[in-house]
């Protein structure tokens, strides 16, 4: 079983203001290098990111990066179109503004039946950080626009993984970042 882990990183954090969020420093260390460092200790073949400022690159040092265009369906379609080349089984999605989730959260979807898609739920909806199997590729280069996979993962059969409200909050303003940072 071949496994990629891709990180959406292009977004243009206009709710952030000047500074890409993503470089911020949270708790020590830039916004995104959490979620870096939580896939990077993952057991698994290939690690992308999906980016759009070079600067971003030194948090993601060792993944492979893909240039793509802000849009999160742009992001996520150039990942999957890269996983098909690297003739994966399935693709771990997560997004660069996640700080909470951790390995463990990863290595839970990687648990999940590897033909089914499995996502991160905090009890109501399902959301990325999600897996992919192969066989869900056509459907994820039809999305379109900035809602990435949303739409797929609110389908009956997506196998969800229960987590703590918490571990799902994304950082997308200074306030949040403040907030989250005591």
């Amino acid at each position: 079983m071949i496994t990629a882990a891709a990180v959406l990183a292009a977004g243009r954090s206009k709710r952030f203001g000047a500074e890409d969020k993503l470089l911020a420093v949270f708790k020590g260390q830039p916004l995104g290098a959490y979620v870096a460092q939580a896939i990077d200790r993952l057991d698994i073949e290939h690690h992308m990111v999906a980016y759009r400022s070079e600067q971003l690159l030194t948090v993601f040092d060792g993944f492979e990066s893909i240039h793509a265009n802000a849009r999160q369906s742009d992001s996520l379609k150039a990942c999957v179109k890269r996983a098909k080349e690297l003739g994966v089984d399935r693709l771990l999605v997560a997004l660069a503004d996640m700080p909470f989730v951790e390995t463990v959260h990863f290595e839970r979807l990687l648990a999940c039946d590897p033909a089914c898609i499995s996502a991160l739920s905090d009890g109501i909806r399902a959301s990325v950080p999600a897996c992919f199997p192969n066989t869900a590729f056509d459907a994820l280069l039809k999305i379109d626009g900035d809602i990435g996979a949303r739409d797929i993962l609110q389908a009956e059969d997506v196998v969800r993984v229960d987590v703590a409200p918490e571990i799902l909050n994304d950082i997308d303003t200074p306030a949040a970042l403040s907030r989250y940072s005591n």
